[in-house]
């Protein structure tokens, strides 16, 4: 990343009414993640099943955690307090 592109960045809390999108953000990021990959093999079980695991990670983030984006979406950082169920 240069530095003209970090400056543009701006992060912010997610929405609610952002986790699908969020998903399918992280969805993109983590497709030849070798542990997605075992979990969900075929393509077409990641797109579904893969994004829709994405999704209910989001959900439970911004019920108890802290989950934040970029602006436009291009990235998310999620973070659990310890010891949640």
């Amino acid at each position: 990343m240069t530095p003209a592109m970090s400056a543009a960045l701006t992060v912010r809390a997610a929405l609610p009414a952002e986790a699908g999108a969020v998903a399918r953000a992280l969805a993109r990021a983590f497709a030849d993640d070798p542990v997605q990959r075992f979990l969900f093999p075929s393509d077409r079980a990641y797109q579904t099943r893969g994004t829709a695991n994405f999704e209910l990670l989001v959900r439970r983030v911004l019920a108890i955690g802290v989950a934040e984006v970029t602006d436009g979406l291009e990235g998310a950082a999620l973070w659990m307090p310890p010891r949640v169920d």
